[in-house]
């Protein structure tokens, strides 16, 4: 080899071998940032109470992650949820951070969320889902039965290595994964799909499959970037 010839391949080498090292950081700043933002929402997960009030550190989260959403997890759908409380041994203002929990779980993995409602009526709606919570549903923790979703105020869970918060928040997040046309996964504790754990992680095909189901039934609306937060709206002489 010509001494030209081998001041070429020494230049195209070190080329090459920049552009790998520009990716491989890459990948290990991105990998950083998704670690980031588990550990941000999940970290208290085993010592905050299922009715903690949500603080507006963890709104703040919240917010900068739906203002950072993946490219891929555009646009925002925002579904319709009416969560009914009529029969719950649980207060209205405990649900709130319950069911928050359960828009952070949906939208920092799939860019779904939901516009929530606490009602004390059985009035449906027409144009989303519903949710009933009951102090016991005949010995199952939750159901989707094709239509609406049937839940225990007090599920009972199975230890995930980085857990949900509250078992009521992840169990209703699993059904509304049944409801968005999921099936079960078991190989992992870790999944929101496996059944009676703490898990909440999502795998790429069941992020792209919800979000094909979730563009069916979302609001028409998908500027928004996120959903607010739940509202209690309860009948006169509900307390």
């Amino acid at each position: 080899m010509s001494r030209k010839d081998y001041m070429c391949q020494e230049s195209f080498d070190n080329r090459n071998s920049k552009i790998g090292l520009h990716v491989f950081k890459h990948l290990i700043y991105q990998s950083v940032f998704v670690l980031f933002v588990a550990i941000l929402l999940f970290s208290e997960a085993e010592a905050a109470p299922e009715n903690a009030v949500l603080t507006d550190v963890s709104l703040k989260s919240m917010q900068a992650v739906a203002n950072s959403q993946a490219p891929a997890h555009l646009p925002v759908y925002r579904i319709k949820l009416r969560v009914h409380v009529a029969n719950s041994r649980r207060s209205p203002q405990e649900f709130v951070s319950i069911l928050s929990e359960i828009n952070t779980i949906w939208q920092t993995q799939a860019g779904i969320c939901f516009e929530i409602q606490i009602v004390n009526h059985d009035t449906t709606l027409a144009d989303g889902l519903d949710m009933w919570f009951s102090p016991d549903i005949g010995g199952y923790n939750g159901y989707y039965d094709g239509e609406h979703i049937q839940m225990s105020d007090a599920p009972v869970l199975a230890h995930a290595a980085n857990p949900a918060r509250s078992s009521a928040a992840r169990t209703a997040a699993h059904e509304l994964g049944h409801a968005l046309d999921l099936r079960h996964r078991q190989d992992s504790d870790e999944n929101l799909m496996r059944s009676r754990t703490y898990g909440w992680q999502l795998n790429a095909y069941e992020t792209l499959h919800a979000r094909e189901t979730a563009a069916e039934i979302a609001m028409k609306d998908t500027f928004p970037l996120n959903c607010g937060p739940p509202k209690i709206k309860l009948e006169e002489g509900f307390k």
